[in-house]
């Protein structure tokens, strides 16, 4: 049982010090500081970001086979929140970093709330369950490197292609502003629902003489948190914007930002946003379509990413949905989301 105890403490201490060795971390100050000058955070998909969801999915499925061998809860909790910050260290310093930029509601500081909320109900119940904050931070994860990924891919076509619209002059389309408002509202919103669930329900059966179950109801908090950003729309309209600005350009067509393609959609023509290589006639019904096929997507994922947020949060809230199936759901729909958006490469 020593030699067990030596082991975790020494495999802990491992996967500590692993995450300042990695070269993620090394420039990660650096990566921060650019990245928070922007709305939105666009994670840059890396090979060292695999690499490390890989390490940490192979870590904690070894944290859980040895768990059961483990008879200190400190030693266990050692283990555990070791592979956590090997694979979330990265979200707790943006967190950090968002609160000290006044940014409260980003999907950083949301999903370190919660999971760190995990372990803290896991400590104050003594179930020692602390796998699900590492599975839903993994999760997260893995979402952000596909969005990361997908990111890239679309701004490499964009230089090869020569199109240098600099963001600086770029006008916000309709449908951007929209995802900008909404986020605004939707997000604090949410956030109180979850401090109602947490404060008022419990409050609500006290007074009804029933059982407050404070920390069921913080378990349900803790998940509503973590769907509360809406990643999915506001990485994906974007991008098919971006992708519908590659497919053009690649029949001759230049538009310079998404309230071209908006007007283009409703049969207008933007001159100051749009030019043609040359007076080919077609070119202009080629880019109608591609600007209706543009906003055809857009739509189709607001109202699929705001539907599947509204149904998780449901169940989420009537305690049907752990949070691990929260973050995959979410997960999930802003993949979708991303690759719907790259349908827009094509007519």
């Amino acid at each position: 049982m020593i030699f067990i105890h030596i082991y975790l403490i020494n495999f802990a201490i491992c996967c500590f010090f692993s995450i300042f060795a990695t070269p993620n971390w090394v420039n990660y100050k650096k990566m921060s500081d650019n990245q928070h000058n922007h709305h939105h955070h666009h994670h840059a998909a890396s090979h060292g970001d695999l690499v490390r969801i890989v390490v940490a999915s192979v870590l904690y499925l070894a944290a859980n086979l040895l768990s059961d061998h483990i008879d200190s809860a400190s030693s266990k909790l050692l283990v555990y929140v070791a592979v956590y910050l090997f694979v979330g260290i990265d979200v707790l310093w943006k967190a950090i970093r968002g609160i000290v930029h006044g940014q409260w509601f980003d999907e950083y500081f949301l999903m370190a709330v919660a999971t760190l909320g995990v372990f803290a109900l896991a400590i104050i119940e003594g179930s020692g369950d602390y796998g699900e904050a590492i599975s839903v931070i993994l999760f997260f994860r893995i979402g952000e490197y596909f969005q990361g990924y997908a990111s890239i891919k679309s701004m490499k076509k964009i230089r090869e292609l020569g199109i240098a619209k600099h963001e600086g002059s770029r006008q916000s389309s309709r449908s951007e502003a929209f995802i900008t408002r909404f986020a605004k509202v939707y997000t604090p919103f949410v956030c109180l629902g979850s401090l109602l669930l947490l404060i008022g329900v419990p409050m609500i059966n006290m007074a009804l003489g029933c059982e407050a179950e404070w920390n069921t109801w913080l378990y349900r908090a803790l998940t509503f948190l973590v769907i509360s950003c809406p990643c999915a729309l506001v990485i994906s309209i974007p991008m098919t914007f971006f992708a519908s600005i590659i497919n053009a350009s690649s029949h001759g067509i230049l538009i310079t930002d998404g309230c071209g393609l908006e007007q283009l959609s409703r049969g207008s023509i933007p001159s100051d946003e749009i030019a043609f290589a040359d007076d080919d006639p077609s070119r202009l019904d080629i880019a109608k379509k591609i600007a209706q096929r543009c906003m055809s997507i857009v739509w189709q994922n607001i109202i699929a990413a705001i539907g599947v947020k509204i149904v998780v949060l449901i169940l989420s809230a009537f305690g049907f949905t752990s949070m691990w199936l929260a973050v995959f759901a979410d997960t999930g729909i802003m993949i979708l989301a991303v690759c719907n958006a790259l349908r827009a490469l094509k007519v």
